[in-house]
């Protein structure tokens, strides 16, 4: 196989570094793209799991506060001292994120004695309680508004128990649910919302912010022992920031990885036809000096005049691709004959 033949595929295999390493640099965007979501991911899962840390904890606070009340208090829950109802309302005024502290009846159905002076029915049904898995006494309403106070209220409920578990009152607190979500624990930009997983109702959103849409929710954290979760919402353009670092310099490296590729490319193409031309010329060298070496053979060989431009023809006709060599003379009359000839069948036409 000539050297001709081969230039495509040799041209074809320079060249293919070049596609490899453009892709190569093209998926590692990529992949920086997927790291800086995966890293959003990460930092709204830590976001979540702090925000939920903290819903758990002022939920869990209050319902320690409704036992320590329920213990507290003495009395009929229709019927309390003047102690009772002095400890109820200064745990009411402690406790600005409560609208009210309620004394309820044994079935649950009707408020006995509120801290805001008028006993009201609940804002919940007994039936739409919860009890927390660990700590059946504590009962978690779902979300409600409360017309009363014109705003939407988390209702809570401690069961005080007898001897044999009969069930004496309840204590509960509306929570307010716009101080329930922390607000100054979060970074700007983030928003979080919790959400009730027994109906899917959001509970309210921080610092003021609007609810994360479907498509705005990074990650979705459970929290642990409340049947809720922190839905949390990235700031806008938080993964283009995230993948935007330091994405300069990595595209003038990638670039410049792709640059070399193809000027060690180019130089080598261009390195390999300067051998091919070498290797031409050398070649076209070697066939003139074997003709040559042919043609001064043929001189030692030769009879006459006749006989050596008859060689000499045959043997270029022979060696070099050449359809017609022929050797001419000038007359007397200045014409031009030829006397020997070699290649073609018929002698050449001079005339």
């Amino acid at each position: 196989m000539t050297l001709s033949l081969r230039k495509f595929p040799l041209r074809v295999l320079l060249w293919l570094p070049l596609p490899v390493v453009v892709a190569w640099a093209a998926n590692r965007e990529r992949l920086d793209y997927a790291d800086a979501r995966a890293q959003l991911r990460a930092e709204a899962r830590d976001v979540g799991l702090s925000a939920g840390n903290v819903v758990a904890l002022r939920i869990l606070r209050q319902f320690q506060e409704l036992e320590f009340l329920a213990g507290a208090i003495r009395g009929a829950p229709d019927a309390l001292d003047a102690r009772s109802r002095a400890l109820l309302r200064s745990s009411a005024a402690h406790n600005p994120e409560l609208y009210a502290l309620n004394v309820q009846s044994a079935d649950g159905a009707r408020i006995t004695w509120t801290s805001t002076g008028a006993a009201t029915r609940p804002i919940c049904a007994p039936g739409d309680f919860t009890p927390l898995p660990r700590k059946p006494e504590f009962l978690l309403g779902p979300i409600r508004y409360a017309p009363s106070f014109h705003a939407d209220v988390l209702p809570l409920r401690y069961r005080m128990v007898d001897a044999q578990g009969r069930t004496l009152y309840f204590v509960g607190s509306p929570y307010r649910v716009a101080d329930l979500v922390p607000t100054h624990e979060l970074d700007a930009g983030w928003s979080v919302a919790i959400r009730d997983l027994r109906d899917g109702h959001l509970l309210g959103a921080s610092a003021g912010a609007t609810l994360p849409r479907a498509g705005q929710v990074v990650s979705s954290v459970p929290i642990a022992g409340l049947p809720l979760s922190a839905e949390v919402g990235a700031p806008p353009g938080a993964v283009w920031q995230r993948y935007a670092r330091g994405l300069g310099l990595r595209l003038a490296w990638r670039a410049l990885v792709v640059l070399l590729t193809a000027l060690g490319g180019l130089v080598i193409g261009r390195l390999l036809e300067s051998r091919e031309r070498l290797l031409r010329r050398n070649a076209a060298r070697a066939r003139y000096n074997a003709l040559r070496a042919q043609v001064n053979q043929a001189m030692l060989g030769a009879h006459d005049v006749a006989d050596l431009a008859a060689a000499v023809c045959w043997r270029v006709a022979d060696e070099a691709p050449i359809r017609l060599v022929w050797i001419g003379r000038v007359d007397a009359a200045g014409a031009v004959e030829a006397f020997a000839h070699a290649g073609a069948t018929d002698a050449p036409a001079l005339d």
